[in-house]
């Protein structure tokens, strides 16, 4: 596949999200790691954020990962 970006979303609208990367080719069974920065604004509350990574648009969109990080002020 060619021009793959993964789609990165946060529940938590006080949690921000660097911008996508785009990975330019990946061959088959070939795997990548992504790197993000999250950052927490100063009104950030305790509690959890819940994280999404997928890949395509619309309804071709697949999740590939789903997962929580704890909070706190």
């Amino acid at each position: 596949v060619y021009n793959v970006a993964p789609v990165v979303e946060c529940d938590n609208k006080r949690v921000l999200l660097s911008p996508t990367a785009i990975v330019g080719s990946l061959a088959p069974g070939q795997g990548v790691r992504y790197r993000a920065a999250v950052v927490g604004k100063s009104n950030l509350r305790s509690g959890t954020a819940t994280f999404k990574v997928s890949f395509g648009t619309g309804k071709e969109k697949v999740t590939a990962k789903t997962f929580r990080i704890n909070t706190r002020r």
